[in-house]
């Protein structure tokens, strides 16, 4: 079949430059050009110039054949699950994440700390840790220090954040009008009068927006990261410090997360390095009582209605927030009297192990 009036057509390859890098495969490193099985690698200069907080944010949208699920964004909880190559199971399908050698889980690694990220993908990759790798594997290298170089580094960003896409609710004096109606089609008394729906719709009882009372401010997050890293004849450290706060919805919720990172190289011999990794956190966690999971609070907002209202009306009787229980419910009163939960959670590790060789080209 002639193409553009040609019968030969001649298609010349070029070769790749990637296949000159190399490949963490678990436990060793090898060359791209010898990688048959499903091995990808993220872009961690991509990566770190997006405002991600939590390492699980890093996979939206990045390698290909790898998803995150968002969950929910409450401070000091993950923000998602990831799945390689989809859903395998029922049970627990979180792949295995070994950072720097260890088991560990990626709520524990600062972003700002990576230096790469490999996911193996497949049966024939992952195959040296058995049935652990069923679900895929996640390999995560931390920065080390470099020879020769002193190096100081100072990351830091603030964002704010806002709910998109809110439904938008009928009036009080509407929810009125609609609630009688249908009491009505169903043979029942009406549950409002005319003049409290006139004075509804005049703005005498004024209406009432739920999501509004409860969503009290925009969520914020920041971030500051300090990374001081050096090297000379004996070996190469790198120290890194990383602070992380979240504010939620309310004023009450939030969280404080403070991390340490001392990776040294220490060298044994001419051709032996020990490496001696040492990691800390403490994760501080400020939740509501109603709003433990994230979801409960918002739920019992959308199931008001407008005209309902948040306070008695003051008839002298001067009782500080006197809050109108409607079923029992009152969004406003579950932040403000409903009680708080405090969670603390410290993590250390110290992990030892030989240091791996780059094969030669």
């Amino acid at each position: 079949m002639p193409v553009n009036g040609q019968n030969r057509i001649i298609v010349r390859l070029q070769s790749g430059k990637d296949l000159e890098g190399v490949v963490v495969m678990g436990f060793s490193k090898v060359e791209k050009r010898h990688v048959a099985s499903s091995v990808a690698e993220m872009d961690m200069k991509q990566a770190k110039t997006r405002p991600i907080a939590k390492l699980q944010e890093a996979f939206s949208g990045t390698i290909p054949g790898v998803t995150m699920m968002q969950g929910n964004n409450l401070p000091g909880s993950v923000p998602g699950s990831i799945a390689i190559r989809g859903i395998s199971t029922l049970q627990n399908a979180d792949p295995l994440v070994i950072v720097d050698g260890m088991e560990m889980s990626l709520t524990d690694v600062d972003p700002n700390q990576v230096k790469s990220i490999t996911i193996l993908k497949d049966a024939a990759s992952a195959s040296m840790y058995g049935s652990r790798g069923a679900n895929g594997v996640i390999i995560v290298e931390t920065e080390r220090g470099t020879t020769g170089k002193f190096k100081v580094d100072l990351n830091s960003w603030y964002g704010i954040s806002k709910p998109i896409d809110l439904p938008k609710f009928v009036n009080g004096a509407d929810y009125m009008r609609l609630n009688n109606e249908a009491r009505i089609m169903q043979g029942q008394t009406p549950s409002f009068t005319e003049d409290s729906i006139q004075k509804m719709a005049s703005g005498q009882i004024p209406d009432v927006n739920w999501l509004d009372e409860v969503m009290q401010r925009n969520a914020t997050s920041s971030n500051t990261a300090l990374s001081v890293s050096g090297g000379g004849g004996v070996g190469t450290f790198n120290l890194m410090l990383g602070y992380l706060n979240e504010g939620g919805m309310n004023n009450i919720e939030g969280s404080q997360k403070f991390s340490a990172r001392f990776n040294t190289n220490i060298n044994i011999a001419d051709k032996f390095v020990l490496q001696a990794d040492f990691y800390a956190h403490r994760l501080q966690v400020d939740r509501l009582q109603a709003n433990d999971d994230g979801h409960g609070l918002y739920q019992l907002a959308w199931r008001m209605n407008s005209s309902q209202q948040v306070y008695y009306p003051n008839t002298g009787l001067n009782i500080p927030e006197h809050y109108q229980l409607h079923n029992n419910i009152n969004p406003v009163a579950s932040i403000n009297r409903g009680g708080t939960k405090n969670y603390m959670h410290d993590w250390s590790t110290i992990n030892l192990r030989p240091g791996t060789i780059s094969p030669r080209t």
